[in-house]
């Protein structure tokens, strides 16, 4: 191992971040919108309490500020960091898709100098909130069918269903052989009934005409939704008791890509409240902050409920672990608590260009090059 990975040593843990927090000051590095994500689903890091500053390499972010859970912290140009005491301080990196370079980068800058580093792609990659199994044991026991046998599921391009695509049609058929499977699809679904959806319809947007549609379909017959990337594990009679049910996702936020409710379930009536007025704008592009699951994170959040991914369930709402339908790893593409899943959710990313792949791309193999690193790290004893 080099004398750089001894020295630049990677910390991941939440516990090892708030001793950190509670002798020396964060410096995040990754003005994104990554961090003000996470600043607002995962409280319990303190985020916005530990951060006094923001380093970021676009120069156009420089001198601003970027809000931390409602706290507006100042971006500051990377040098700045060399003007500071290394052993006063340690660097939080906050980008998940360039973690890698930014670390690389601590490495030109820093060199011989000892300085400790988190990263938190992989604080909460390696951090488990809750796990489902337990809450659905006892939820077998509940014979009552407040749910219909139905998977709804929208298939608005009208090409043929291949790949992924058939390969999920078919986990279903298999793992639910006795539910209904009904496709949605401009045939027979009325996409001018909002406003929103109509737009992204028009743009062939079709990730985003579901956002408001699957709410539609299940508040109006009741039963089930899955994206076409959502591959099941086992059946779903576990959950049909529940007025509705949702399951977290891998960065705390509301799983959107896999849903139920009883025909008429009054929150998913509130649910599609949120789509009056909303406008859909193609020209701009849709970010973690505006995507539908961030969405239904802060209106959970209203009515009572903690963005904190452990089970929760009351007034009729049933929120389930990340695992029920999200057991694959957001920054890797590994996937994680199987035998718990009922399914996975494979984040094909309908909802994002040729650009969000990219990115995605490059965010998993930086991750994958990081969790390398420390694995060498505590192979020495670092860490």
């Amino acid at each position: 191992m080099t004398d750089f990975f001894k020295k630049k040593t990677i910390r991941n843990t939440f516990k090892q971040f708030h001793q950190t927090a509670s002798t020396k000051k964060i410096i995040a590095f990754g003005a994104s919108d990554f961090l003000r994500l996470i600043s607002l689903n995962y409280k319990d890091l303190k985020l916005d309490q530990y951060i006094t500053y923001v380093a970021d390499n676009n120069t156009s972010k420089q001198g601003g500020n970027i809000a931390i859970n409602g706290c507006d912290k100042p971006i500051i140009p990377p040098h700045k960091l060399l003007e500071m005491n290394e052993k006063d301080i340690a660097i939080l990196i906050t980008s998940d898709v360039y973690a890698y370079e930014i670390y690389r980068q601590l490495e030109d800058m820093f060199k011989e100098k000892d300085i400790d580093i988190f990263v938190l792609s992989l604080m909460i990659s390696e951090h488990v909130d809750d796990i489902s199994d337990k809450y659905l044991s006892a939820d077998t026991q509940n014979t009552d069918h407040m749910i219909p046998k139905i998977i709804h599921y929208f298939w608005f391009s009208g090409e043929e269903k291949t790949g992924l695509t058939a390969k999920c049609i078919e986990s279903w058929k298999r793992a639910c052989p006795e539910y209904e499977l009904k496709e949605w699809n401009a045939d027979n679904y009325d996409v001018t009934v909002n406003p929103f959806a109509h737009e992204a319809f028009k743009h062939k947007k079709w990730a985003y005409v579901s956002d408001y549609a699957r709410l539609d379909v299940v508040y109006k017959y009741g039963g089930i939704y899955l994206d076409l990337d959502v591959v099941l594990f086992k059946k779903l009679d576990a959950l049909l008791h529940h007025d509705f049910f949702a399951g977290f996702g891998p960065i705390r936020d509301i799983e959107a890509a896999a849903f139920g409710a009883r025909q008429g379930c009054p929150v998913v009536g509130e649910m599609l409240h949120l789509y009056e007025g909303r406008k859909f704008d193609p020209g701009i592009s849709m970010t973690l902050l505006n995507l539908q699951p961030i969405l239904l994170d802060r209106f959970f959040e209203k009515k009572g409920f903690e963005i904190n991914g452990r089970y929760q369930s009351r007034d009729g709402i049933t929120l389930y672990p990340k695992d029920l339908f999200s057991a694959k790893n957001w920054f890797t593409g590994a996937y994680e608590m199987t035998e718990t899943a009922l399914g996975v959710h494979e984040c094909a990313g309908g909802w994002v260009g040729q650009g969000g792949k990219s990115s995605k791309q490059i965010k998993m193999e930086g991750t994958l090059k990081l969790m390398e690193i420390c694995e060498m790290q505590q192979g020495d004893d670092y860490g």
